[in-house]
């Protein structure tokens, strides 16, 4: 189900990818799981049990773009080395919920960005996308596409 949503500031500590879109699928799982056996260098973490991640939305014509992974933290106390502290302002979204494979959620963001239309809603070009993501799926075997769940949130204007 598809609706409108607010959220408040969210401040994350993690990993920024700079990747080719198509590597993604292979790279976010990467720092994922680094962030997993990193976790104990992070302090003040909100939910241990849920990675955040950011992006801007690009148009489609796009060949690079920069994706942030990390823990959504109460306040900043420190940065570990190699990782990033970055803070997304309160925003309205367009919000779904997508169970599945990793290979698949682009039609997540296409259902959603369709809605968003229909509701007479823009993307908001300039801001961040968030993906809320439980870190229960079980990410071992990098080669293996993988399930996942998440909540996606794009900003509208």
């Amino acid at each position: 189900m598809m609706h409108k949503v607010s959220l408040s500031e969210i401040t994350i500590i993690g990993f920024r990818i700079s990747c080719p879109f198509g590597e993604f699928v292979t790279e976010i799982p990467k720092a994922r799981q680094e962030l997993i056996r990193r976790i104990s260098e992070i302090d003040n973490i909100v939910n241990t049990q849920r990675h955040v991640g950011i992006h801007k939305e690009v148009p489609s014509n796009e060949y690079e773009a920069a994706y942030f992974i990390g823990y959504e933290v109460e306040k900043v106390a420190s940065v570990p080395k190699d990782m990033i502290s970055i803070t997304v302002y309160p925003q309205t979204y367009g919000k779904i919920n997508y169970q599945g494979k990793v290979e698949k959620i682009h039609g997540a963001y296409d259902e959603l960005s369709h809605w968003m239309m229909q509701e007479q809603n823009k993307i908001n070009y300039s801001n961040w996308t968030v993906e809320k993501i439980a870190t229960d799926d079980r990410i071992i075997d990098f080669e293996q596409m993988y399930s996942i769940n998440l909540d996606i949130f794009i900003p509208i204007k």
